[in-house]
C-alpha cells in the first residue's frame, strides 16, 4: 500500500468513526444514557465482529484526560492523601490480587497464570471513573477523592508489575536490573516535582507574556505529553506522568486558562479512547464461552465491589463512602490491557484466555456508568457518616461576583465590592497585572 492509499484509508476510517460515533451519541443522549457507553458501543460496532475496523488501544488518548483532571488537585492535597494511597490503594491491590489468584487456583489454573490474572483484576479504569466523576461533579466529593487516591496507587503499581512480570514468565531477571528500574522511576518522579517549583512557573509566565493563545496551547500540550513521555521512558505509565504534570500546573496561576485551552482536545481524544476500547470486544460464539464470560463479569464485579468497598470503608470510617467507591472501581482498567499484551508474549495466558479476559474487561467498563449512577441509591440505605476530621475539604466560593478584566473600571468595581464585604473573583488576561494584583494587593485574581 503506497502513501496515497494509506492516507485515503486513514481519512476514511476517521470519517466513518466520527459519523457513527455522532449518530450513536445522539441516540444515547435522547435516552439520557451516558456518552461513555455510546463511545464504547461505537467501538463494538466498529470491531472485528461487526464492521471489521482494526481495534487497538492507544494510551496517548487518555493522557489529556488525566492531565486536565490532575489540574483539579494540588501537591499539598496529594501529600494529604498519603494514607489513602498507601493504605487504601495498597490494601485494595494486595487483597484483590490475592483473592483473585486464589479463586483462579481453585478453578484449576496454574499458579503463575493465577497470580498474573489476579494482578490484572486489581487494576481499575482511571480514565473511565474520573471522567464519570467529572461529569457528575463528584470528583471533589469524599468518595471521589478517595477513589482517585486508590486509582493513583493502582497506576503506581504498574511499575513493580512490569519489573517482576518476566519472573512469572520464566525469564531471568538480574537484581541490578530491578534496582536500576526502581531508581530510574523514583528519580524521574522526584525530578518532576523539583521542576514544578522552578521551571514550570517560569515557563508558563513566559508563554503568558507572549499574549498568544496558540503559543499557550502548544506549551500546555508540551508539558502534558512531554511529562507522559518521560514517565513512560522511566517504566511508569503514561497516565501517571500526565496526572503529575496536571498537578504541577495546578500550582500555577495560569491553570484555569490551561484547562479552558486543553478541554476541547481532552474531550476529542477521550472519545477516541473509549471507542478504541469498544473495538477490542469479541463476544464468544459458543454457549460455553458466553457462560464463562458472563460468570467472569459477575464474579469480577462482585469481588472488586466487596474488596474495594471494605477497604474504602475502613480507611474513610464510612460505609456509605465505601459503597460509592466500591461500585465506582468495580471494573478492569485500561492498563490491564497493556499488561495483558506483555503476559501473552511471555506465555502466561493463551489466546482463548486473552479473548475471554478482554470481553470481561470491556463489558465491566460498559457497566461502570450505570453502577456509578445507581451507587447513591444503594448507599442511601446506610447511615450518612462523614470522613475523618484529619481529611478536610476546602469549601468552594459560592454566590460571588466575577469581574472580567482588571482595568480602571474593574478595579473600581473590586474596591466597591470589598468595601461592602461582597465576595468576588477577578479574571484578567494580562499576566503582569495578575502578578502585581495578586502579590502586592492580595486580590483574588486569576489569569484567563
Amino acid at each position: 500500500m503506497d502513501t496515497h492509499d494509506a492516507l485515503y484509508h486513514m481519512l476514511r476510517n476517521i470519517v466513518a468513526i466520527a459519523l457513527i460515533a455522532l449518530a450513536i451519541l445522539i441516540v444515547f443522549r435522547r435516552f439520557k444514557l451516558p456518552s461513555v457507553i455510546g463511545f464504547l458501543a461505537t467501538g463494538v460496532l466498529l470491531g472485528p465482529q461487526a464492521l471489521g475496523f482494526v481495534g487497538s488501544t492507544h494510551e496517548i488518548e487518555v493522557v489529556l484526560l488525566l492531565f486536565s483532571i490532575g489540574m483539579e488537585f494540588s501537591l499539598e492535597e496529594l501529600f494529604r492523601w498519603k494514607r489513602w494511597i498507601l493504605v487504601g490503594g495498597g490494601g485494595q491491590i494486595v487483597l484483590t490480587t490475592t483473592i483473585s489468584a486464589g479463586l483462579m487456583l481453585g478453578l484449576g489454573v496454574g499458579w503463575k497464570t493465577a497470580v498474573f490474572i489476579g494482578a490484572l483484576v486489581s487494576l481499575s479504569s482511571t480514565a473511565l471513573v474520573l471522567k464519570a466523576f467529572v461529569e457528575r461533579n463528584e470528583l471533589h466529593a469524599p468518595h471521589g477523592r478517595l477513589s482517585t487516591a486508590i486509582l493513583l496507587a493502582q497506576d503506581l503499581a504498574i511499575i513493580p508489575y512490569l519489573i517482576f512480570l518476566p519472573l512469572l514468565g520464566g525469564e531471568a531477571v538480574q537484581p541490578i536490573q530491578v534496582a536500576i528500574s526502581v531508581g530510574k522511576a523514583v528519580g524521574i518522579l522526584g525530578g518532576m516535582l523539583i521542576l514544578a517549583r522552578w521551571f514550570v512557573p517560569r515557563f508558563l509566565k513566559q508563554l503568558a507574556q507572549l499574549r498568544s493563545q496558540e503559543a499557550f496551547v502548544l506549551g500546555a500540550l508540551v508539558l502534558c505529553l512531554g511529562s507522559a513521555w518521560i514517565t513512560a521512558e522511566a517504566g511508569l505509565s503514561l497516565a501517571i506522568g500526565a496526572f503529575i504534570a496536571g498537578i504541577i500546573v495546578s500550582e500555577s496561576e495560569y491553570s484555569n486558562q490551561i484547562v479552558a485551552d486543553v478541554l476541547p482536545f481532552r474531550d476529542s481524544f477521550g472519545a477516541l479512547f473509549f471507542i478504541s476500547i469498544g473495538m477490542l470486544l469479541v463476544i464468544p460464539t459458543s454457549v460455553e464461552g458466553i457462560a464463562r464470560v458472563g460468570f467472569g463479569v459477575i464474579a469480577m464485579i462482585g469481588l472488586k465491589f466487596v474488596v474495594t468497598g471494605l477497604v474504602a470503608a475502613w480507611v474513610s470510617k464510612s460505609w456509605r463512602i465505601g459503597i460509592l467507591s466500591g461500585l465506582a472501581l468495580a471494573q478492569i482498567g485500561e492498563f490491564s490491557f497493556v499488561l495483558l499484551g506483555v503476559g501473552t508474549s511471555s506465555g502466561l495466558v493463551d489466546d482463548a484466555q486473552y479473548q475471554e479476559f478482554l470481553a470481561i474487561a470491556v463489558i465491566s467498563m460498559m457497566a461502570t456508568p450505570f453502577m456509578i449512577a445507581a451507587a447513591p441509591k444503594i448507599a442511601a440505605r446506610f447511615p450518612i457518616d462523614a470522613l475523618r476530621a484529619s481529611e478536610p475539604h476546602e469549601e468552594e466560593l459560592r454566590d460571588h461576583v466575577i469581574i472580567v478584566g482588571f482595568g480602571l473600571t474593574g478595579q473600581n468595581v473590586a474596591h466597591a465590592l470589598c468595601v461592602n464585604d461582597e465576595p468576588y473573583v477577578v479574571i484578567e488576561m494580562n499576566p503582569t497585572t495578575v502578578q502585581v494584583a495578586k502579590v502586592e494587593e492580595n486580590e483574588p485574581i486569576m489569569f484567563g
